[in-house]
């Protein structure tokens, strides 16, 4: 393992350790010149390790660099070489992205909107529509495999790129295929369906997959989060029952929720003849991602919007026509009124009435459902309620927090020690769907209970549950 300022083949200066996997790791290096100085720009280089620098994953590495020699696309990671010689591990060199992965992003910046995650998504239809068209599945599209070229705020969506070709399929073309035919391939959270029960990936996989990180993103909840502990059979029978899923935001409008979850659907059928093209996937995604365009009155790639503001003759926007013939007479004037019966019926009022009673209707329910558990929980998949007094919700909490302690401890330095009354929301797997600090409200606090979210206990319960549990962290 080399450290900060090492050497690697006499020409690369490690700056820092990237990642690190079960068959290598990759370093942020510079190249040296002459002068044994660094020059040139940053470079990211997958090194495999000694004991795995043959065979298999040998054979995956150049399948990779071949792969991406062939893929030159602004939204797939650049391929710089491939150094394969006697006494050195192989090695591959890519463009380094300064903006980490797409899961390094969302720490940075939390759950992505749906215009936003649309836009991120377009980019990746693009990048699978090169490969797919050279008969190259990924088969492993999971955030950590998506580059942010460089960091960018909330609401920015960011350039991404897709990296990782290490476990691609190859149809016809130079890598060997060198998966055994019936073994699972991918990562089980965001993996199609028929991956887990041994049917060859196809382009539609991948298509599946994509649909997957989509869900990611805007809720930071995978389909099927616990996948990675469950027998593949297991996971795919909980996929039958999950998708295609839907999700819903209170900070987007319906109508963006609407359109996503009908992306959603054609992308994340059980059978993979059912679902869409990464084409028409990236057509739907771009109209999704307009969506804010056409809201705001401008032009679009899609045209303008039905309800945009129209000049009038003196250049003036005003609204286009889109009330309804009971909105015709509230507006309109004329030179004088006929009197009313005292028994007729004011419309004016009963209309302004009845516009206030549904508007205070609306105000409570967005009240409702900012209180609601998953609003908490930053909006995952629409979710079933929880029911407060479940027999042995407490009791599986207190076992979730004890078995996850001592690892929390270490990522929230300062909670160790301090007793603090904490509320949570179980699945009836028994994990933790979202859990809060009530009590101190302290920041090391809340760093604890955040780290329980997905937490297992081992206990399922009947039904989901809300619990309150004052223990010592």
């Amino acid at each position: 393992m080399f450290q900060p300022g090492d050497i690697v083949d006499r020409t690369y200066r490690v700056i820092r350790k990237l990642a690190f996997g079960g068959a290598g790791v990759t370093y942020l290096v510079r190249m040296m010149n002459d002068e044994g100085n660094e020059a040139g720009p940053a470079v990211a280089l997958k090194l495999l390790f000694a004991s795995r620098d043959h065979g298999a994953y040998l054979r995956r590495l150049a399948t990779e660099a071949q792969i991406l020699q062939e893929l030159q696309h602004p939204h797939i990671v650049e391929y710089l070489g491939f150094v394969h010689r006697k006494g050195q591990s192989p090695y591959l060199l890519t463009r380094y992205e300064e903006g980490g992965s797409l899961l390094d992003h969302m720490k940075r910046v939390g759950t992505m909107s749906v215009r936003d995650a649309a836009s991120v998504g377009v980019q990746v239809c693009a990048a699978l529509a090169k490969g797919h068209a050279l008969g190259i599945t990924h088969r492993d599209l999971k955030p950590e495999n998506l580059l942010i070229a460089s960091s960018t705020s909330t609401g920015d969506p960011p350039m991404v790129r897709v990296a990782d070709f290490g476990i691609a399929k190859v149809e016809g073309g130079f890598g060997p295929n060198i998966t055994r035919v019936g073994s699972f391939v991918g990562t089980p959270q965001y993996a199609a369906p028929e991956q887990f029960v041994g049917e060859a990936a196809t382009p539609s996989s991948d298509v599946y997959s994509l649909g997957s990180v989509l869900v990611y993103m805007m809720t930071a909840r995978a389909v099927i989060p616990n996948a990675h502990t469950m027998a593949p059979e297991d996971s795919y029978a909980a996929l039958v029952e999950a998708v295609p899923p839907s999700i819903l935001r209170p900070t987007d409008s319906a109508e963006e929720c609407a359109a996503m979850n009908e992306v959603l659907d054609r992308a994340m059928r059980l059978d993979p003849r059912d679902r869409c093209s990464v084409d028409a996937m990236g057509t739907m995604l771009e109209n999704v991602a307009a969506m804010g365009a056409l809201k705001a009155g401008g032009e679009s790639a899609y045209g303008q919007s039905e309800g945009a503001m129209q000049p009038n003759e003196q250049g003036v926007k005003t609204a286009a026509a889109l009330t309804t013939q009971s909105d015709a007479w509230t507006v309109q004037t004329q030179p004088s009124l006929p009197l009313r019966s005292p028994r007729e019926p004011n419309r004016a009022r009963w209309l302004l009435g009845m516009s206030m009673f549904l508007g205070l209707l609306v105000i409570a329910a967005a009240l409702l459902w900012w209180m609601a558990p998953w609003r908490l929980d930053g909006l995952p998949l629409v979710a079933p309620t929880p029911h407060e007094n479940v027999a042995g919700a407490t009791a599986a909490m207190e076992r979730a927090v004890r078995q996850a302690r001592g690892e929390i401890r270490k990522q929230c330095p300062g909670a160790q020690g301090t007793t603090a009354v904490l509320e949570a929301v179980m699945n009836e797997d028994g994990s933790i769907r979202w859990a809060r600090a009530e009590k101190p409200d302290g920041k090391a606090i809340k760093c604890f209970a955040g780290a329980l979210r997905g937490r297992l206990s081992g206990v399922e319960l009947n039904k989901p549950a809300k619990a309150r549990l004052r223990i010592g962290l």
